[in-house]
């Protein structure tokens, strides 16, 4: 079975740049949406956060 992640990162904080790294591994799949805006989202209810949001996006790239 794969292993599914995600990374949290800040702006200018390099994120682009790792996934264009991991872009080029031929072991790697990455999802078609490079940003989810999930933890900057404010109407998640943070007491009860649903992440089927980001395992939905998370299928192979187009």
């Amino acid at each position: 079975m794969p292993q599914r992640f995600f990374i949290v990162g800040a702006q200018k904080a390099g994120t682009t740049a790792l996934q264009k790294y991991l872009s080029k591994h031929s072991q790697l799949s990455l999802s078609a949406k490079k940003e989810f805006h999930f933890f900057d989202n404010e109407n998640h209810d943070w007491e009860r956060p649903s992440y089927k949001v980001l395992e939905s996006g998370m299928g192979e790239r187009e």
